[in-house]
C-alpha cells in the first residue's frame, strides 16, 4: 500500500478516510475542487511505528509545493462523517501551510488523535474503534466568501435547503467564529428566509442559484442529504468538502398545485380536503375500469389513485410520484407526463420523481388503446348521454335530500354521496383525449419546423364553451336590473344560509319589482350554485351568499363588458387532413371538459347543501352546537362526522376539534406552486421581494393590448375597484372569475398553462392572455400602465 494516493483515484475508505474518499468522489464528478492528494492511513501507522515520516511522503510534498505556494492540511478519519458519529471539529485542520512547515503541521494533526476531547467524544458515543487517520493535502484557495450548505436543513423545516455564508475563508463559518448570513431556500431555489449579519449581502442572486443547483446535483450523486463546504473567488465556485448529514430525515414528496389551484386555491377546509382526495380516487378508478383495467392491474393502480392528492398545510397538491405512476400506466408511457405538463403546466425541473412499475405490457397497451379508440370514435354518442344522465342523477339526489329530516341521516347521506359513483371517470378519459391530441399536434408541427405556439390558435372552439353560459345570462340580467332595484337589494338584510333571499324577494315583489325578482330567481336557479372558489365546499355560492351576489351585480353595472375585441391570432397554418381531424376532435374534447366542469360544480353544490343542512339540524337538535358558525361544520371531514354519528367521537371532542381547527377559516397564506417538501411540515411563506428580471410568461390567447393593471389576490378584491380599461393580474383563476375576466382588456396569471381554465376562457372571450408569469402580483402594482404581447408572452410596465 502506498503512503499517498492522487485525487483522481477513488480509494477504499480504510486507506483515505471519509473526507479523502468524498473529495475523490467529487473529483470523479468533475466538481470544482482545488488540487489535492491524500496521505493514507499507512503513513499514519508508519509514523506511530517508526516515529518518523516515510521518505515517499517527503518526495510527494516536494513535488506538490513546486506548483502551490501554500496548502491546507485536513484530517480524514476512518469512520468520520458517518450516520452514527461525525467527529465534527475534533481533529486538526491547519491552513496556510508553507513548504518549511508541512512536517510539523502533519505531526500536529496526527497528535490530535490523542486529545482529551476525542476520548470524551468516544466515551459519549460509546464507540470502541481503532483510530486511523488519513490526511488531505490540498492547494489553498484564499476565497473571498465561503460557507456551508445543507441540502436538508438540520432544523425545521428540514425540507428546506440551508446556507450559512460569510466573507473570507470558510473555517470561521464552520467554527462559528464568523458573522454569517443565513439563507433558507426551497429545492427549486425560491427564497424562504434571509437573515443578514454582514454589512452587505454575501451571495449574489446568481451565486445562490449556481450553488444550489451544483449542491443538489452532488447530493443526488452522493445518494444522501449532504452538507457541502464551498467558497467563491473572483466569481468562481470551489467545493472543499461534501459529507452526509448525520441524522435521519422524513422523505421528501414532490408536490405541484397547477392546475389544481384553479379549483382549490389557497387554504381549504378539512371537509373539502378529504372529500377531494376521495373524489379523485373514485373518478380515476372509474376511468381505469372504463379503459379495461381489472384484477391485479386495477389493484396496483388503485393504490396510486388513493394518493393522487395530498393536503399539505391546508392546501391541496398533486402528488407527482403517484400522478406520474398513473400517467405511465396509459398508452404512451413517459410521453404522457410531458403532454400532461403541456396541458396543465407545473413541471419541476432538475428533480427526479420516484418511479413505479406501472407501464403497460404489450397486451395491456393493445387492450387500452382499443378501449380508447372505441370511446373516441363514439365520443359524442357517449358524452352527450352522459350529460343528460347527470341531470337525472341530480334530480334524484335533490329529491332524496328533501326527505332527510335529522342530522344523523344527513351525516349518513353525506358519506353516501361521497362514495356514490357518478360516472365522472369519463372526464379523465376526455382529458386523455385532449392530452393525446395536443401531443400529436405539437409533434407534427415540430417535424415541419412550425412553432408549437401555433397550436394555441387552433384550440379556440367554434361554438363557445358551457363555462361562458353563466356569463351570458348574467350580463343580460345586469342590463335588465334597474338601479332602484339593485339599491333596494343592497340595503336588504339577508343572512348567508340555506334560503337567504326568501323574505327579501317577497317584499320586493310586493314593491313592484316582480319581473326583476323573477329574472334574479331564474339566474340563481340555473347558475346560483357558482361562486368564486366554487369547488371548495365551504365557499358559499351566489344563491347562498346574497352579499357576494349583490356586490357582483353592482360592480358589473359599473364595469360593462367590453365589446371591442383585441384578439389577434398568430400566423395561419396550413393543416393536413389528419391535423384538421385532430384539431376538430381536440376542440370537442375541450368543450366537453368545460361542460363537465360546470356539472362538477353542480354536484359539489349538492354536497355543500347537505353539509349546511346537517349543520342547521345539529344546531336545532343540540344547543351545544349553537356556538358553531356555518364554516365550523366544514372543520371535520365526513369520516369524523360519521364517527360522531356512530358514537365513536364524543360531542366534547367534536367541539374541541372545531375550535382547534378554526384558523383555517382566516388563514391567508401564499402557497408555492411547485415544491419538494415533507408532507407533515408547514409550508414556507416565500420571500415576495420583486426581482429585476423581465416580466414574461406563456402566451395562451394571442393579441397585443395596453391598459391599467388591476392586481387581485382574491376575486372579491375586484368588487372594490372601479378601474376602467384594466388588465387583470392574478395568481390563478377559477370558473366564476369569468364575470371579472370578461370585463378586462387582458389577463395575466402567475399560474396556468395552455389548457388551464384561464387560457380556455381567455381564448373563448378573445382576450389576450399570458400565464405562468412568475411573481406577477409582486412585480406589477395596481395602477401600473401595462403593454402586454400575448403572442410572445412579453409584458412591459410603461
Amino acid at each position: 500500500m502506498s503512503f499517498w494516493v492522487p485525487a483522481s483515484v477513488i480509494s477504499p475508505v480504510i486507506d483515505v478516510g471519509g473526507k479523502g474518499l468524498h473529495l475523490q468522489k467529487l473529483m470523479s464528478w468533475e466538481a470544482p475542487v482545488p488540487p489535492f492528494f491524500v496521505i493514507t492511513t499507512e503513513c499514519f501507522k508508519y509514523f506511530h511505528s517508526h516515529g518518523k515520516l516515510p521518505e515517499e511522503i517527503e518526495g510527494r510534498f516536494e513535488t506538490f509545493f513546486k506548483t502551490h505556494e501554500t496548502i491546507a492540511l485536513r484530517s480524514s478519519m476512518i469512520g468520520e462523517d458517518n450516520l452514527d458519529a461525525s467527529f465534527a471539529g475534533l481533529f486538526e485542520t491547519i491552513l496556510d501551510v508553507k513548504k518549511d512547515k508541512w512536517k510539523e503541521s502533519l505531526v500536529k494533526i496526527y497528535d490530535s488523535v490523542n486529545s482529551p476531547r476525542v476520548h470524551e467524544y468516544l466515551t459519549l458515543k460509546k464507540l470502541k474503534v481503532e483510530l486511523l487517520m488519513a490526511v488531505v493535502a490540498q492547494a489553498q484557495v484564499n476565497v473571498e466568501k465561503s460557507g456551508v450548505l445543507f441540502t436538508r436543513s438540520p432544523v425545521e423545516p428540514t425540507s428546506a435547503l440551508a446556507i450559512d455564508a460569510a466573507f473570507g475563508m470558510g473555517e470561521g463559518v464552520v467554527s462559528g467564529h464568523s458573522q454569517v448570513d443565513h439563507y433558507q431556500f426551497t429545492r427549486s431555489g425560491e427564497l424562504i428566509l434571509q437573515v443578514k449579519n454582514n454589512s452587505g449581502p454575501v451571495l449574489t442572486e446568481k451565486e445562490q442559484k449556481d450553488l444550489i443547483s451544483t449542491s443538489l446535483e452532488f447530493e443526488r450523486r452522493n445518494g444522501l442529504p449532504s452538507d457541502i463546504e464551498w467558497g467563491y473567488k473572483e466569481g468562481k465556485l470551489y467545493i472543499f468538502q461534501i459529507r452526509p448529514i448525520t441524522r435521519p430525515f422524513e422523505p421528501l414528496t414532490f408536490f405541484v398545485d397547477t392546475n389544481l389551484s384553479e379549483s382549490y386555491p389557497g387554504t381549504i377546509s378539512p371537509f373539502s380536503a378529504k372529500f377531494v382526495q376521495k373524489a379523485y380516487h373514485n373518478v380515476f378508478r372509474e376511468s381505469a375500469i372504463i379503459m379495461g383495467a381489472k384484477g391485479k392491474r386495477l389493484e396496483v393502480l388503485d393504490s396510486h389513485y388513493a394518493k393522487l392528492i395530498s393536503c399539505v398545510d391546508d392546501h391541496l397538491y398533486y402528488n407527482l410520484e403517484h400522478y406520474y405512476a398513473v400517467l405511465r400506466a396509459l398508452p404512451g408511457g413517459e410521453k404522457n407526463i410531458e403532454n400532461w405538463h403541456k396541458m396543465i403546466g407545473g413541471k419541476l425541473s432538475g428533480s427526479e420523481v420516484p418511479r413505479h412499475a406501472t407501464v403497460l405490457t404489450k397486451v395491456e397497451t393493445v387492450n387500452t388503446l382499443s378501449s380508447l379508440i372505441r370511446l373516441g370514435w363514439n365520443h359524442k354518442n357517449i358524452f352527450e348521454p352522459f350529460l343528460s344522465q347527470l341531470e337525472k342523477t341530480r334530480e334524484e339526489i335533490i329529491k332524496e335530500q328533501e326527505g332527510i329530516k335529522n342530522s344523523g341521516d344527513s351525516i349518513s347521506y353525506l358519506s353516501h354521496l361521497i362514495e356514490r359513483p357518478m360516472g365522472f371517470g369519463l372526464t379523465v378519459v376526455n382529458d386523455i383525449f385532449i392530452m393525446m391530441g395536443l401531443g400529436y399536434l405539437t409533434r407534427t408541427f415540430k417535424r415541419k419546423g412550425i412553432s408549437e405556439d401555433n397550436v394555441i390558435d387552433l384550440l379556440k372552439t367554434n361554438d363557445g364553451v358551457d363555462s361562458l353560459k353563466p356569463l351570458e345570462l348574467f350580463n343580460a340580467l345586469v342590463t335588465n336590473l334597474s338601479a332602484p332595484f339593485v339599491t333596494k337589494l343592497e340595503k336588504a338584510v339577508m343572512i348567508p344560509g340555506l334560503d337567504p333571499y326568501k323574505e327579501t324577494f317577497a317584499a320586493l315583489t310586493k314593491d313592484g319589482h316582480a319581473s326583476e325578482v323573477k329574472q334574479v330567481e331564474d339566474f340563481l336557479l340555473r347558475y346560483g350554485d357558482r361562486s368564486f372558489e366554487e369547488l371548495k365546499l365551504e365557499s358559499l355560492p351566489l344563491k347562498n351568499n346574497p352579499k357576494l351576489f349583490v356586490h357582483l351585480v353592482k360592480w358589473a353595472k359599473n364595469n360593462p363588458s367590453l365589446t371591442k375585441s383585441v384578439y389577434a391570432p398568430a400566423v395561419s397554418v396550413d393543416l393536413s387532413w389528419s391535423q384538421k381531424k385532430c384539431v376538430k376532435f381536440t376542440r370537442e374534447a375541450i368543450a366537453m371538459r368545460e361542460a363537465t366542469r360546470l356539472w362538477r360544480g353542480k354536484f359539489y353544490h349538492l354536497l355543500r347543501m347537505q353539509v349546511l343542512q346537517m349543520g342547521h339540524q345539529l344546531v336545532q337538535e343540540d344547543p351545544r352546537f349553537k356556538e358553531c358558525t356555518v364554516l365550523d361544520f366544514f372543520s371535520l371531514n365526513h369520516l369524523e362526522w360519521l364517527a360522531y354519528k356512530e358514537g365513536k367521537l364524543d360531542i366534547g371532542i367534536v367541539l374541541k376539534l372545531i375550535r382547534e381547527r378554526r384558523p383555517w377559516q382566516t388563514k391567508r397564506q401564499q402557497y408555492p406552486e411547485m415544491i419538494e417538501w415533507v408532507e407533515s411540515e408547514r409550508l414556507p411563506a416565500l420571500d415576495q421581494t420583486p426581482t429585476e428580471s423581465e416580466i414574461s410568461g406563456q402566451g395562451v390567447s394571442p393579441g397585443i393590448t395596453e391598459g391599467v393593471a388591476l392586481v387581485l389576490e382574491s376575486p372579491n378584491d375586484a368588487l372594490e375597484s372601479d378601474l376602467k380599461d384594466f388588465i387583470l393580474v392574478t395568481k390563478n383563476t377559477d370558473p366564476a372569475w369569468v364575470y371579472i375576466m370578461s370585463r378586462s382588456l387582458g389577463l395575466i396569471s402567475e399560474k396556468g398553462s395552455l389548457l388551464s381554465h384561464t387560457a380556455i376562457i381567455g381564448r373563448e372571450l378573445c382576450i389576450p392572455t399570458i400565464v405562468g408569469v412568475k411573481s406577477a402580483t409582486n412585480k406589477i402594482k395596481t395602477g401600473d400602465r401595462l403593454r402586454m404581447n400575448a403572442t410572445n408572452g412579453k409584458i412591459e410596465i410603461i
